[in-house]
């Protein structure tokens, strides 16, 4: 009589646990791909970008004149020394490169634009350290697709320059910082020297690009600072306080510019207290009943909680991580509203699209870490249950993003991709003829395309001397350049 040990059942059992590992890793990896494949068309969109207005005012075909143009900005017009230098950076790289500034631009624009989705990436993989890397590529991926559904300007976000260094490059330093400053708190984790230098650097740079994500990073410093006041004690604050110092250091920059008291004395309604804090209220009431209908918001939620499900943990403390996820929603809110106040001081108007672009996307990724620390407390208690079927609810969470690819900017370059490369070979076109021109004035044809998605600020028709065609002017070594008649191609 023989007797049996189970050892077979237990071999059939190993290899049906290793067989649905695989199935899952490479499900992981479709879902990853396919993400990958939803923004792979707004990566492709820059390839056909093209400078104008703006870019041609801070580019020169002579490295001293770039140096000499920033030096005038930074003195007349705007501190935001980083971005101001990335702007003129096209014409630097051509000059150095002998490539074509219609080549060198669209490039750059992809870079920027691929970075974007990078760092957004690496910070999902900041916050779920610990969770593996596939959670956090994945979340990272379908966040992107997000908030390049929702920001109101996708062409300033991603396909024009000068709001792109101002602003996309100033989210991708908070959202970095947000979720690395959490994280470390959360973890009462031990910051190294070297690692504490980068996060400084970050913080400088990043809040010398504008004139509002430096209350961003206080905020976040300052909270994160408070909760491990609150549960760790003293030893683990001074990276935060190290991190804040580089921020204020970094908008010094951007506060003692001569140029912002000039600027400022263009704008006739700038300056007024009360009435800069009442539209604030307003302009913020606006974008919010913007969004609150919209069913990509609430697709959105839902595919946060469900990945916050899907990764759910049990916090050591409860208590204090409510208050610190509420705390990190309540910053996000009141940083929106004095971006806005800030615009409205300082110029008397309501901020444009593209530094809206930014505060979206911020406060969405913020709301986002925020409501994961929540639904953690919640769900931390049964988390043993939900990892069994983890797979299922980030498949779940995978479904809410279907409701983004009929967001507005989706449907957009859908509609105008077959204009795109028609758009860029005119603007060559244009370029060359400016470029061998021997006139002294130049009439350039219109464009026979004019996609939204890429193109802002056009020339001006007659013998205009001032913006744009100031700036082309100057740039391509010309007297005047005018826009043809309506009735030329």
């Amino acid at each position: 009589m023989s007797v049996y040990d189970g050892s077979e059942l237990q071999a059939r059992i190993r290899r049906g646990a290793c067989l649905e590992s695989r199935f899952e890793a490479a499900a992981y990896l479709i879902l990853i791909g396919v993400s990958s494949w939803v923004l792979f068309p707004l990566l492709a969109a820059a390839l056909y970008s093209s400078p104008n207005s703006d870019d041609f005012c801070q580019s020169s075909f002579s490295l001293y004149k770039v140096i000499a143009l920033i030096e005038q900005y930074y003195v007349s017009v705007t501190g935001r020394l980083p971005a101001l230098f990335m702007i003129a950076a096209p014409s630097v790289l051509a000059r150095i490169t002998s490539l074509n500034l219609f080549v060198v631009y669209p490039l750059l624009m992809v870079l920027l634009s691929a970075g974007f989705i990078f760092s957004i990436v690496a910070s999902s993989l900041l916050f779920f350290r610990g969770m593996g890397w596939r959670i956090g590529v994945l979340f990272g991926l379908m966040f992107s697709i997000s908030a390049l559904g929702l920001v109101p300007s996708l062409r300033e976000f991603l396909y024009w320059l000068p709001g792109t260094a101002c602003y996309l490059t100033a989210a991708i330093g908070a959202c970095l910082y947000v979720a690395w400053s959490t994280r470390t708190a959360l973890d009462d984790a031990v910051i190294g020297g070297p690692a504490l230098i980068f996060w400084a650097a970050l913080c400088f740079v990043t809040a010398a690009l504008n004139e509002f994500t430096v209350f961003f990073i206080l905020g976040v410093a300052c909270l994160s600072m408070l909760f491990q006041l609150l549960t760790s004690g003293t030893a683990r604050v001074w990276p935060f306080v190290a991190t804040a110092a580089a921020a204020v250091a970094g908008y010094g920059i951007v506060l003692l510019a001569p140029g912002n008291s000039q600027r400022m004395g263009r704008f006739a309604d700038a300056g007024d207290i009360w009435t800069s804090l009442s539209d604030a209220a307003g302009y913020v009431a606006e974008i919010a009943g913007s969004l609150a209908d919209r069913p990509e918001v609430l697709a959105f939620i839902s595919l946060v909680i469900l990945f916050g499900l899907a990764t759910a943990r049990k916090l050591p403390k409860p208590f204090w991580s409510i208050a610190f996820a509420l705390g990190l929603i309540a910053l996000a809110a009141t940083w929106v509203f004095v971006a806005f106040f800030v615009g409205a001081f300082a110029t008397g108007d309501r901020i444009p699209n593209r530094a809206v672009n930014e505060l979206l996307v911020v406060f969405g990724f913020t709301g986002a870490i925020a409501l994961f620390i929540l639904v953690h407390v919640v769900a931390g208690s049964f988390a043993h249950r939900i990892k069994g079927v983890q797979f299922f609810v980030v498949l779940a969470a995978s479904a809410c993003i279907l409701p983004m690819l009929n967001a507005k900017n989706y449907a957009t370059l859908r509609s105008q991709w077959p204009e795109l490369a028609i758009f860029w070979q005119e603007n060559i076109a244009r370029n060359h003829l400016l470029s061998t021109a021997s006139a002294d004035e130049v009439v350039v044809p219109r464009l026979s395309v004019a996609p939204s998605l890429l193109t802002g600020y056009e020339l001006k028709e007659g013998w205009a001397t001032d913006w744009p065609n100031d700036c082309v002017a100057k740039y391509y070594g010309k007297r005047r350049v005018t826009l043809a008649p309506e009735s030329h191609l």
